[in-house]
């Protein structure tokens, strides 16, 4: 008989382990991608900073991507404006007045203990109440890959959910070939096969690998112009967000709890024939539950 008119019944284990693999595939990363950036320059910077907050690693992949598009575009006689957008404390006012001296041209910061506790989809609603504030169309929103904290990855996609734009994950090179007057993007990024190219309109979305870009050193004309730059502070109010949406009331998800998951090196033998062999791992498994 061919297999597709034949059952076989699964046994206790057999459904034991299914039931085990299909719960690691919503609680656990099947993929893990390892890359290198040499971050060396920006880690003495780093190391050197005085304020509050101190930038990440993914703030200045950001900064780098941005900034080297920017050039990219005016390169090719079109207009380009870089608008830097963060949600935080007040303090991080400090890093966006980097990124304006590192060739940003203007900057917007969402403050206000309203947004405090927010998880993934309450961040999503204030930033994208932020660019809705800025009252002009953009053509391309970069995001981090993800953040030093949470891990979660979301924010970009859920942000190109929100505005109903494409978004590409991972990038870690644009190529300049995809440039054109009608306004596309040849974009590389990490996929589960390794690394695909795609093609993509704008207005779209993308996240950034490590890799995509080194930042650039600020100018002193830069660092005059970010001095003087006037960065728009604005409360939830002011961009008339529903306070409901926001922070902890705005939150499905909350952490209670981060920590470090403790790992056993030991390694057990399981001997005898391979139906004890069986038995014994099927105990092994149930004493996992």
């Amino acid at each position: 008989r061919t297999m597709s008119d034949s059952r076989v019944r699964m046994s206790r284990m057999r459904k034991l382990i299914a039931r085990r693999m299909h719960e690691s595939l919503q609680g656990s990363a099947q993929l893990t991608i390892v890359s290198t950036a040499e971050v060396g320059a920006f880690a003495l910077l780093r190391k050197e900073w005085t304020g509050e907050p101190r930038p990440s690693y993914t703030d200045a992949v950001i900064r780098a991507c941005a900034l080297a598009l920017k050039d990219d575009f005016i390169g090719f006689g079109m207009d380009a404006r870089v608008t830097v957008v963060s949600m935080g404390i007040p303090a991080t006012e400090s890093l966006l007045r980097d990124c304006i001296a590192r060739g940003a041209d203007d900057a917007l910061l969402l403050t206000d203990r309203a947004f405090a506790g927010a998880d993934t989809l309450a961040t999503t609603y204030a930033l994208k109440c932020g660019l809705e504030a800025l009252d002009e169309d953009f053509d391309l929103l970069i995001c981090g890959k993800m953040a030093v904290d949470g891990d979660t990855a979301q924010i970009g996609p859920e942000l190109a959910g929100a505005f109903e734009i494409p978004c590409v994950t991972d990038v870690s090179c644009v190529q300049s070939a995809g440039f054109t007057t009608c306004g596309a993007l040849s974009l590389v990024h990490g996929c589960d096969a390794g690394e695909e190219t795609v093609y993509l309109e704008m207005p779209c979305a993308m996240t950034t690998a490590k890799e995509i870009g080194q930042l650039r050193m600020p100018s002193i004309a830069g660092i005059r112009a970010a001095e003087e730059a006037d960065v728009r502070v604005v409360s939830a109010a002011d961009v008339n967000a529903d306070p409901a949406r926001c922070g902890l009331a705005g939150s499905p998800t909350q952490v209670v709890r981060s920590f470090v998951l403790d790992r056993d090196q030991t390694c057990e033998t399981v001997e005898g024939t391979a139906s004890e062999q069986a038995a014994k791992l099927a105990k092994i498994i149930e004493g996992m539950a």
